[in-house]
């Protein structure tokens, strides 16, 4: 947004107002702003926005008397088909990235049966939210009767399965090719008209401080919600859960850390299954990284900035008990790159915590793929 103002200043375009929200704020905020949208002369304008946060806003707008107004919108809602509800969007433009089609992606989401879903608990909660069931065997907490095994994805329309516009799967798709390739350049060697060789001896370790300083993550680290060892480990965040509950402060105990609630982001496990399907596809290749094996840890940051922060020291300096701080990591890291997020104040966050031990972000939010550090 900074960016944005200075840009529109500089080309002598007038702003009258620049405000900011969540759905989470007290609803007297989201209320202010569209007053001030109300009051305002100016016809045009700018949402930088998410789809999740953009209909409290225009909730808050419906039935108030507006003058005709140009919505210019941003990747992150332009395309989003549950938009169309809101009349007010009628005419709006904005700018996108271009779809694309991946070979065998499509199966490879499709490809879940209630065996593979039971091993992991997001898939366990993705699966029961999707079919309206429990794999537990008995009736759930949320009333849900025992899943039968008749169950199939292919037979579901939703967003984990919608493959018909691949924006930002293309892009998480991209991301990993980014990485490998840069990996390949490192470790293989390509002779002409000979087969690549790529010596896995050969360590790509992030800058590390002085050894036994016993700098520690502090709290108990999160568990991935997805993840597969390997010679080099690629690490993934992304939004699979709306919210975060934490615990009230009362300062007489240490406080819980905060932990994903509300509705699964189908989107968000389409786009961390889109990672792990093209790991899996450079793992088969004879070409990029023969003979070797990339693992990764793919976390939910549950769209909390506190939490990706939590997510970048947990990465960067192994899965340890304590950090202190201004001591250097006594650990490699568990990663050696880092795919995330599709928010860009997340991102410039988790950036910040990786460039200084070397670990580069590839951020996919953006239509040209961004490499952070």
């Amino acid at each position: 947004m900074a960016a944005f103002l200075q840009a529109a200043r500089a080309e002598g375009i007038c702003v009258e107002y620049s405000e900011a929200f969540y759905k989470t704020n007290p609803h007297k905020k989201v209320q202010r702003v569209a007053e001030v949208i109300r009051r305002s002369t100016a016809r045009v304008i700018v949402a930088f926005i998410s789809a999740e946060d953009f209909p409290a806003l225009l909730s808050e707008l419906e039935g108030k008397a507006l003058a005709p107004l140009q919505w210019i919108g941003s990747e992150a809602w332009v395309t989003g088909r549950k938009m169309l509800r809101f009349p007010q969007l009628a005419g709006a433009i904005g700018f996108s990235i271009s779809h694309s089609v991946i070979p065998g992606l499509r199966d490879f989401l499709l490809d879940l049966g209630p065996e593979q879903v039971s091993r992991s608990p997001v898939l366990t909660e993705f699966w029961e939210s999707a079919f309206g069931c429990s794999l537990g065997g008995g009736q759930s907490a949320a009333g849900r009767k025992p899943c039968d095994g008749k169950q199939n994805l292919r037979d579901l329309q939703n967003p984990y399965t919608d493959t018909s516009q691949l924006r930002i799967s293309n892009m998480v798709y991209k991301a990993v090719y980014a990485i490998a390739h840069a990996m390949h350049s490192i470790i293989c060697t390509d002779e002409p008209n000979t087969p690549p060789h790529c010596n896995t001896s050969i360590r790509v370790e992030p800058q590390q401080g002085r050894s036994g300083s016993g700098c520690r993550l502090k709290g108990t680290p999160r568990p991935a919600s997805f993840s597969q060892p390997g010679d080099f480990v690629i690490g993934g965040i992304f939004s699979i859960h709306s919210y975060t509950t934490t615990t009230e402060r009362n300062y007489t105990s240490r406080p819980e850390a905060p932990y994903c609630t509300g509705s699964l982001d189908f989107r968000q496990v389409r786009f961390a299954r889109t990672m792990v399907f093209a790991i899996k596809e450079i793992n088969n290749s004879s070409e990029l990284l023969p003979g070797v094996t990339l693992g990764y840890q793919i976390h939910d940051s549950c769209k909390s900035v506190l939490v990706a922060v939590g997510l970048a020291f947990q990465l960067a300096n192994g899965i340890e008990p304590i950090f202190f701080p201004n001591q250097s990591c006594s650990k490699s890291a568990t990663v050696h790159a880092v795919v995330g997020t599709s928010s860009s104040t997340t991102s410039i966050a988790m950036s910040r915590i990786l460039g200084p031990f070397g670990i580069p972000m590839v951020s996919f939010s953006c239509p040209v793929l961004q490499f952070m550090f």
